[in-house]
């Protein structure tokens, strides 16, 4: 018997340092929600080959300064919520993205309050729809530093444990204002555990959004 019994865009974010788990759980979640008969989409802002892949070689290749990365970042992100996810979601598509708004506090602004004020401000003019539910994934870097992957801030992710415990404070200075039944706190330990949780978690932030 299918769990989710009606067709209900719904917009999931991870969140986290690189290497804590986030692909394995989203790749996880995703066959879990299509075998329930679920269209789902993944993607995250840099996966996008029409303009994502060329910034994000920009932002791995030159050193740019935090203000222009981050009106690069914000454009970017705003042709994504634009072409990608605001179509899947009103056409009724479940979207899983791989770290969206948090992470640019988190690793970008820090205690910038003039950078601060410019990305409340664009995320204003942008517009776009909240998240449903996000996923912040805990734990150690277990990820070849070597590696690149989907987001501006994995340029980040080879720096030391201090770098990481500093982001770790940036996330949890966010996350006090997210309210309580959106997020949902995971220290990756045991994966089959946590994938369980969050597949309940899922079930229950759609039965809500359902009822509304």
């Amino acid at each position: 018997m299918l769990l989710f019994k009606k067709v209900l865009g719904l917009f999931i974010v991870f969140e986290g340092i690189d290497g804590v788990g986030k692909t394995s759980h989203i790749n996880s979640l995703k066959d879990f929600l299509m075998n329930e008969g679920l269209d789902v989409i993944v993607t995250s802002e840099f996966s996008e080959p029409e303009i994502g892949k060329d910034l994000k070689q920009i932002f791995v290749q030159k050193k740019l300064a935090n203000l222009e990365e981050l009106l690069l970042v914000n454009a970017l992100r705003s042709w994504h919520y634009r072409k990608v996810i605001q179509p899947a979601l009103n056409n009724g598509k479940c979207v899983i993205m791989d770290r969206f708004i948090d992470s640019t506090w988190a690793y970008q602004i820090n205690e910038d309050k003039n950078l601060a004020e410019l990305f409340s401000i664009i995320l204003t003019e942008i517009g776009m729809q909240e998240y449903d539910m996000v996923f912040w994934l805990t734990g150690k870097n277990h990820r070849n530093s070597n590696l690149i992957s989907n987001n501006v801030s994995d340029r980040f992710d080879s720096n030391d444990s201090d770098f990481f415990e500093k982001v770790h404070r940036n996330y949890e200075a966010v996350f006090k204002n997210i309210p309580s039944e959106k997020l949902f706190k995971y220290e990756n330990i045991n994966f089959d555990s946590v994938q369980e949780m969050i597949r309940a978690d899922v079930l229950k932030v759609y039965n809500r959004k359902l009822h509304i």
